[in-house]
């Protein structure tokens, strides 16, 4: 009786370390970088003129540089970093919001991904959701690092920092 009390208690003790072992081997999945902090932007109102003419130059260069970061997210970006894009998604009123989309996917002119915000006007949408637009419909595109930081996002750095007269 002693010797199988000793043999349970051993197999018992090895199968804990051999856990152990690969418990602490097994690399957790990678944590999404968190999508860029930005106000909700929704302009239904009359100020919309003023606000489009205030973010056009912004919409630009984000869309001038739009053909590399594609061309470097077909690549494969470096370990933990995200490519999110920002497009406009709208109702039947012609209200409109201003969303991040976590890319998943771009062929050829299409882009497949997940919204990334939580909207706040435009209710038939929901964070998660998935979202099918074209390259044509960005506006901005941000590319979020482990780090924090993030690369682009040239509209959204203009809106923290814009006061309509």
């Amino acid at each position: 009786m002693p010797r199988q009390l000793l043999r349970l208690s051993l197999s018992l003790a090895l199968g804990l370390v051999s856990a152990t072992i690969i418990a602490a081997q097994t690399t957790p999945p990678p944590q999404d970088n968190p999508t860029p902090p930005d106000k909700t932007v929704a302009e239904p109102n009359d100020d919309a003129a003023k606000y489009e003419a205030a973010i056009a130059p912004f919409i630009e260069k984000a869309r001038a540089s739009l053909p590399d970061v594609k061309k470097r997210y077909l690549e494969g970006l470096p370990e933990g970093q995200i490519l999110y894009v920002t497009i406009r998604l709208t109702d039947s009123q012609g209200r409109f919001e201003q969303a991040f989309i976590k890319v998943n996917s771009w062929t050829g002119t299409i882009i497949k991904g997940t919204l990334s915000t939580d909207m706040d006007l435009i209710k038939k949408f929901k964070k998660g959701d998935a979202i099918t637009c074209r390259d044509s419909q960005v506006m901005d595109w941000t590319i979020s690092k482990p780090d924090g930081s993030e690369e682009g996002n040239f509209v959204g750095k203009f809106l923290n920092t814009y006061k309509p007269n």
